[in-house]
């Protein structure tokens, strides 16, 4: 079996994917995976850390200081990072007159609680006459968490209406020869270096996954987008159009193209993070076309991709 199948394949056979996960993306990842990126935080900060903010809070209200749009702010974040919406709640009421930065952080605490999500959007209509553009993406990736699809369309829909959706377009950045080029997400996408570039993706997505472990990781997507294509069957406008649409990501064609250059390191950089299929494509990638792959994302962390197990 190891010898038709490749080591790889033996170890998840034998071992089981969870296992083969932690060998391969490391025990860290495999934590936030599995019990999400609330608990990862606390089992990283410790306890006492989660303690030490709320206490130091709990002393600053005793002083005679009181504390300002910016430390209830902070203990809000602090509250939802912890995953107590409640806490931060209590938090948010402390504040007079809630700025745009305050009402972001309080939508944000809230997960997928949408019944406390649209309590606290009530009176953000009162406050607000003109609504800042975060607030409802704040208040769409609530609807997403909680996994209410009609109501993430509707506000998809109004945020049309007034102006107010923003589409990021991801674009990735490389040197091909000494020059500077970019990558756009899609198969015609404009602006890509010569017709060609999402022919070499297709070629070496599918080569990496012949070769590989690897396939497409569907959680990767928006979840409106991955529930109206789930409805749609396996046809063009449901699971073909996942997979082309994780296919010809920007990081990926960007590889394609380098991946022909003389050159043990190859180095991509992206204006956005990267994705859970794109981290696995380059982990898989890396080991199949045996040299070291880095990206770069756009606050400044770079992703080493080791040949390495």
């Amino acid at each position: 079996q190891r010898r038709v199948h490749g080591k790889q394949w033996y170890q998840r056979r034998v071992h089981g994917k969870q296992w083969y996960q932690r060998r391969v993306h490391g025990k860290q990842w495999y934590q936030r995976r599995v019990h999400g990126k609330q608990w990862y935080q606390r089992r990283v900060h410790g306890k006492q850390w989660y303690q030490r903010r709320v206490h130091g809070f709990a002393k600053l209200e005793a002083s005679p200081l009181q504390p300002d749009i910016q430390h209830l702010t902070d203990m809000v974040l602090c509250c939802g990072l912890a995953g107590d919406p409640e806490a931060a709640l209590r938090y948010y009421t402390q504040i007079r007159r809630p700025d745009t930065a305050a009402d972001v952080a309080m939508l944000g605490a809230c997960g997928g609680n949408i019944r406390l999500a649209e309590e606290v959007w009530v009176g953000i209509e009162k406050r607000h006459r003109k609504l800042d553009p975060r607030l409802h993406e704040a208040l769409l990736a609530v609807y997403e968490a909680g996994q209410d699809l009609d109501r993430a369309k509707e506000l998809t829909r109004e945020m049309h209406r007034a102006g107010t959706f923003r589409a990021h377009q991801p674009i990735a950045q490389f040197y091909l020869k000494g020059e500077l080029q970019t990558c756009h997400n899609g198969m015609d996408a404009k602006g890509d270096p010569g017709p060609e570039a999402w022919k070499e993706c297709r070629a070496l997505v599918n080569e990496v996954r012949e070769h590989t472990d690897y396939d497409f990781n569907f959680e990767a997507l928006p979840y409106v987008f991955r529930e109206a294509s789930a409805k749609k069957g396996p046809g063009a406008g449901g699971e073909r159009a996942m997979r082309n649409t994780l296919r010809y990501h920007a990081e990926k064609k960007a590889l394609a193209l380098l991946r022909h250059e003389p050159s043990e390191s190859l180095h991509v950089r992206i204006n956005l993070k990267m994705c859970d299929d794109c981290f696995s494509f380059f982990t898989h990638a890396a080991r199949y076309l045996g040299r070291r792959v880095t990206c770069q994302e756009k606050d400044g962390r770079v992703h080493v991709f080791d040949t390495a197990d």
